[in-house]
């Protein structure tokens, strides 16, 4: 499997486009048509740094994505610590932003989450960005009602 297969893997098995692709990575869509459109496309194509942050963003191996080498599979393989767990694993949370998200629905500011959770204002923004998408929500109204209806209930008199 080339790597221009392997990024098609990953763009399909994502449902997004290659503009939405490149958006993520930070790339130009020219350039990710060039490295998914190219059958002979080398994993020397992209730099360790890029390939690096297209595994941390799409949760695939590092290894498998420069070289092609499937991870070994293991009887004690641990949780992917990246990703939260309970009601809103299936929405592709991160601990992080899992946590961000139950604090500023139980009615934390984006100030009060950051002193507590040791982080500056922009990142617990960040965090709250990246979780309203994925949760496809525009609001705290609307997160409320989201985690609600999967049984959480977020304690709004904070």
């Amino acid at each position: 499997m080339t790597l221009a297969d392997r990024l098609n893997r990953i763009i399909n098995e994502q449902q997004i486009s290659k503009a939405e692709f490149a958006r993520r990575i930070g790339v130009t869509p020219q350039y990710v048509l060039l490295l998914t459109g190219n059958a002979k496309a080398r994993p020397e194509s992209i730099k360790p740094a890029l390939a690096k942050l297209i595994a941390l963003e799409f949760d695939c191996d590092y290894d498998w994505l420069l070289h092609g080498k499937e991870p070994e599979p293991t009887e004690t393989a641990k949780p992917n610590k990246r990703t939260c767990e309970g009601p809103l694993r299936t929405y592709g949370l991160s601990v992080k932003e899992n946590e961000t998200v139950l604090k500023y629905a139980d009615g934390m500011t984006v100030k009060q989450i950051a002193e507590d959770t040791g982080v500056t204002v922009n990142t617990v923004n960040y965090y709250l960005r990246k979780a309203y998408k994925k949760l496809n929500v525009h609001s705290r109204e609307e997160l409320a009602e989201l985690l609600e209806s999967i049984g959480i209930t977020p304690n709004m008199n904070s």
